[in-house]
Parts: structure tokens; sequence; C-alpha cells
């Protein structure tokens, strides 16, 4: 499957999570002052970790933040989905930064507003210069563009690229703890599950749980769940032909049945049995071609609504939209020739007493 071979623009492997809330088992946590700093500074000195950052939220973990922009002095607002990081983040998840600066642990509340947009934004909004020293306002803030990161998935494999954009942790300071420590370790990094759990109890002795994950785990459920979509809607698909199959030749053989007594006159009066033949299965398909014309159009429309389990894969894909025709027109054949075959064989006599 597509799914299996996309680039999500980070490296999944060897990242551990720790998803971070101040209301974890019910119970209300005080945040400390400075606790993200401080937890990140003490991780990162344990051994194995290469790098350590902090977010919100983890991309491809379903979940994103979102808000309103006014773009390059523009009063124009547009809608857009953002991350709040830590410094470390594109180190840590190996997102390659194509122009200017990462974020420093000097942005913060009281230095200017900075962002960094991902390489699409830069090419929507700035698309004859740098985005980097551009501004953008949200509310009342104005901030500066100081970096552009290559695109990368952020709430799903199959979204398409959008504009996106990074600001730091610490500029949007609050008073919950709803963020994920991420972790990029030497080894398996289910190993320094106990080490980050001291860490953390050491600044809040009385933390209450742990729910650790790895990035891996987020993007391999990315792909089961278009496996699965496709394989129930191959199944439904399925199940659907052999109805259709089942009730075109019923219907075939009633028709037939109705028109015992012309076919036998038909024959008796010498028509070719392959003209008789020819004659049923024509009408049958008559049906059947219009039927595949409509379901062709039902098709186009209805195939927006399956862009979210597509993968690689346009929902008006050529391939699909001349392979399932074809193999309905050949069920549909297969169901109007065993009818006519039977009508064929007909004995005239017989045909002739039949009321």
């Amino acid at each position: 499957m597509n799914a299996s071979v996309i680039d999500p623009g980070f490296a999944t492997d060897r990242v551990l999570l720790l998803p971070i809330s101040a209301d974890q088992s019910g119970v209300r946590v005080q945040k400390p002052a400075g606790f993200e700093q401080a937890l990140i500074d003490r991780v990162a000195a344990l051994p194995g970790v290469e790098a350590v950052t902090a977010m919100d939220p983890v991309p491809l973990w379903f979940g994103w933040n979102a808000a309103s922009y006014a773009i390059d002095g523009s009063e124009a607002q547009a809608r857009l989905n953002y991350a709040r990081i830590a410094p470390g983040y594109f180190d840590t998840l190996r997102i390659r930064m194509l122009r200017g600066r990462d974020f420093t642990r000097f942005d913060t509340a009281s230095a200017p507003p900075v962002a960094i947009v991902n390489d699409t934004m830069a090419r929507r909004y700035w698309p004859k210069g740098d985005a980097v020293g551009a501004k953008i306002r949200r509310g009342e803030s104005v901030i500066e563009i100081v970096g552009v990161a290559r695109d990368a998935k952020y709430a799903s494999l199959a979204e398409v690229s959008e504009p996106f954009l990074y600001q730091p942790l610490a500029q949007e300071p609050t008073n919950n703890l709803t963020l994920s420590l991420a972790v990029r370790t030497a080894g398996d990094p289910l190993a320094l599950r106990e080490p980050i759990q001291r860490e953390v109890r050491a600044l809040v002795p009385s933390w209450p749980a742990f729910q650790f994950r790895t990035l891996e785990e987020g993007f391999e459920l990315q792909q089961q769940l278009p496996r699965f979509s496709a394989a129930l809607l191959g199944m439904l698909g399925s199940l659907g032909l052999l109805l259709a199959a089942v009730g075109l030749y019923g219907v075939m053989t009633y028709v037939v049945g109705q028109r015992t007594h012309e076919i036998g006159i038909r024959l008796a009066l010498g028509s070719p049995v392959v003209r008789v033949m020819t004659l049923v299965v024509r009408q049958g398909m008559t049906v059947c071609l219009a039927g595949a014309g409509v379901g062709m159009v039902a098709a186009l429309v209805v195939s927006q609504l399956l862009t979210s389990v597509l993968y690689g894969i346009s929902p008006a894909d050529p391939l699909t939209f001349v392979f399932v025709p074809v193999l309905l027109i050949a069920v549909g054949l297969l169901a109007c020739y065993l009818p006519a075959r039977h009508a064929a064989r007909v004995d005239p006599l017989q045909a002739l007493r039949h009321e």
C-alpha cells in the first residue's frame, strides 16, 4: 500500500514520547516555573540521549492547533495550523531547516515574537522573495519569520501540504501543562523510561502517572488505519458486486422465463440460436451499460469523500475508473449470457405450449 512508503518529512525511529498533562489521572499538578526548559536540560544530560525537545501537538498523533493570522501587513486573516515547540525540535525529529535559524532558549516571552514556517507557506505567501524577515500578525502581536523548514506531515499521512508554522513554546506561556516531551535516543528508546521518570519526579515529586509512547507507534497507526479502511471498503465493494451479479442474473432469468413463448416462436420460425442469444444478451447489457454510466458519475462525486483514506492515489484515479467499469460489465455479460444460453436450448414445441 502507498501509505507504507510515504515520507512523513521527519524521522520516526528511536524517538520516545512522554505526554504531559497537568490533569493526568485526575490529579491536579501545579506547574513549576520554568518546568519545560528545566526538564529538557535534565533529560538532555542523560546517557544515551542524542536530542530532546518539547512540543504541542505531536505530529501524526491526531491533533493540532489553529489560529488566525494576518500575513505580511494584509488585513485579510488566514486560518493556519501551528505547533508550539521548544528549541531542538527540528534536530530531534530530523526536519531539515531550509533557510534561517532554529529557535533558541533566548526566544522567551520577553523577547520579540518569532516563528518558523514550512516550505509550502513560504512559497504560497512570499513567492517572489524570502520569507525570512517577513512579518505576520496574530491579534496585536507582530511576529517575525526567522526560518523556513522542510514540509512534514502533521495530522495524517494523506494530507496535502498546507501552510504551517511553528512558534516557540516559551513565547506562549500557559499555566496548564499540555505538551509532550520527545527524546531521540542512541539505542532502544524504551530503555530510557525509568531515567526520564526520575527526572520528572525530581521537578514534580507528586507526578501521578507516566504513559510513554514512541513516535513510530503514531506512524504505524497512521498506516494501519487506511489498510483497515481499504480492506473494509474492498470487502463491501466485493459484496456489492456479488449482489449485483446475483440480482441481474435473477432478473434476466425471470425476463427470459416470461418470454419463453416468444422465444419458441422465433426458434420455430427458423431464427438462428445465435440471434436469440444475442437478443437476450443485448437487452440485458443495455441495462448494464446504462447502470455503469450512472454509477461512474455517482462514483466521481462520492470518491471525493474518500480523500482522507487515499494515499498517493487521486480520487479520480484513471486506472480505477477504467478497470472497475470493465469488471462490472464483464460480470453483467456473464449474468446475461447464462440465461441467454438457457433460452437458446428451449425446445420450440415446449416453448409454444408454455403459458
